[in-house]
């Protein structure tokens, strides 16, 4: 006889969605001998030399086949990779997705073979598979095959670094005007620039500044020229604060600052939903309320099955002309920041949808 698993829907155990929710309804049955594994197809090259200087570039691209398991529901896959010989004890998660195929670029790929272990200017060799699951059954994960591939690393250039300080220090459990509890920028450089960018609560009143060094005030230390507030920027102690809510009031805003240049340029971020799973499909956004209290995006709404993303149109235009530089995908960690994550997938029900981003772009998302 057969070994026959079965799983109850989503609406009942939380493994598949299905219209009813019976004790006697919806059972789904599915015959492990049927299953097939994911098998892993790319990349075919068997040794990598990472450069600093290709950084943001793609390293290698993993595909594979999707795994059956003689049901609609689609897998999940997790890409599991570790240094040859420890038999993935001390694998590392690259991605948990739906798709069947990931980009890592060469910076993610350096940082992760630092993480297992590989050592610098020699060639050392890495295994990676992929694992499927279905609903949230884990006892029923498939294993692809195990590939191999010899990978030299580098030793990263020091980032340039910029701390923000000033009146919003206190929205973050910080001290406000303290270079010890500075905020740490984002940096979007390419290692030679020194551009940074952060997301941040402001009040209307609130100033800020920005340091090179969060032991103090000097040597760097940036603020408007005489109070102007004109996106221009002096290294002085007697610089003056920027305030960037002060004709739009409180808010959350996006702020980039380009050292080299000394200058600066804002905007006050909205935040929405957008795709064929709400109300105007990929034409728009459905506008979030920004909480200024609890420093949340908010929106609840009815969702069709489908299809989303979350986007600020506004802010991409403001700082790159382009709608889509900022907007968060189904990827984790979650980014305020264009990773080309793909998109989210729901179903038709009613949602109640929170939005948290922190100064460095890391977003936190409830209700999906």
């Amino acid at each position: 006889m057969k070994n026959f698993i079965k799983y109850i829907s989503l609406a009942c155990a939380s493994v598949f969605a299905l219209s009813a929710c019976n004790d006697d309804e919806d059972i789904i049955t599915l015959d492990p001998s049927t299953f097939v594994a994911p098998k892993l197809e790319d990349p075919t090259s068997n040794s990598l030399i990472l450069l600093e200087e290709n950084a943001a570039e793609t390293a290698m691209t993993f595909k594979w086949s999707a795994a059956e398991y003689g049901a609609n529901t689609p897998a999940k896959y997790e890409i599991q990779i570790d240094k040859k010989g420890d038999e993935f004890k001390n694998a590392v998660t690259l991605i948990s997705t739906a798709e069947t195929s990931y980009a890592i670029t060469v910076k993610d790929l350096n940082t992760t073979a630092t993480g297992l272990g590989l050592q610098p200017e020699k060639g050392e060799d890495l295994e990676y598979r992929i694992v499927s699951t279905i609903g949230s059954v884990k006892s029923q994960a498939l294993i692809s095959n195990i590939q191999t591939i010899n990978v030299k690393i580098y030793i990263p250039k020091s980032d340039p670094v910029l701390y923000l300080v000033g009146g919003i220090q206190k929205y973050y459990d910080k001290t406000n005007w303290t270079p010890t509890d500075g905020l740490k920028m984002r940096y979007i450089g390419d290692g030679t620039t020194k551009l940074f960018e952060a997301y941040i609560k402001v009040g209307k009143d609130d100033g800020i500044k920005f340091i090179g060094q969060n032991d103090g005030w000097n040597p760097d230390n940036y603020g408007s020229i005489d109070g102007v507030q004109n996106g221009k920027l002096e290294n002085s102690g007697s610089s003056s604060d920027v305030t960037i809510a002060k004709n739009e009031g409180d808010g959350f805003y996006y702020i980039q600052v380009d050292i080299d240049k000394l200058t600066y340029k804002f905007v006050k971020m909205n935040w929405g939903v957008i795709g064929d799973a709400t109300a105007d499909g990929w034409n728009s956004e459905t506008a979030m309320t920004y909480n200024f209290t609890d420093n949340v995006f908010e929106l609840s709404t009815k969702m069709k099955e489908g299809e989303l993303k979350f986007r600020s149109k506004n802010s991409g235009n403001a700082i790159y002309g382009e709608d889509w530089k900022f907007n968060i995908g189904n990827q984790t960690p979650y980014s305020a920041f264009d990773t080309g994550a793909p998109n989210f997938k729901v179903s038709s029900k009613d949602y109640d949808l929170k939005v948290k981003i922190n100064y460095d772009g890391i977003t936190d998302i409830t209700g999906l």
